[in-house]
């Protein structure tokens, strides 16, 4: 988030012309949005609707909060087409996570569930 905001408090940004800003938006809230479901989830564990739900719901208010926040900063505009692809990367974080956790589970990772005390497991 404060990388975020450091970004978005610069009056301008040196970019190279080749390089399309909306892929920049996607690419840096694809990468929060994986920062969200992990905080969420309590780390690298399969999604659960609530919790996912609550990331994203972060993640794009998070991304409307800092298009408001350009519109103060001098030379910066606010743009709903910013917000849009802040909201593409954010998505795009969940099937991204997903594919994560289900390889971590078939290449013998071990997901803990943290639904169980552990006073209640069993030590050999």
């Amino acid at each position: 988030m404060v990388a975020i905001f450091l970004v978005s408090a610069q009056s301008s940004l040196p970019m190279p012309e080749e390089i399309w800003d909306k892929g920049l938006h996607v690419g840096a809230y694809g990468l929060f949005g994986v920062l969200c479901l992990r905080a969420f989830h309590g780390g690298l564990r399969p999604l659960r609707l609530r919790e996912s739900v609550t990331a994203v719901a972060w993640s794009l208010g998070y991304a409307l909060l800092d298009e408001w926040h350009q519109a103060h900063v001098p030379g910066r505009v606010a743009s709903v087409l910013d917000w849009l692809a802040d909201a593409l990367g954010t998505l795009l974080s969940l099937p991204l996570v997903v594919v994560v956790t289900s390889l971590g589970r078939l290449g013998g990772g071990k997901i803990e569930n943290d639904d169980t005390p552990k006073s209640m497991e069993t030590r050999r």
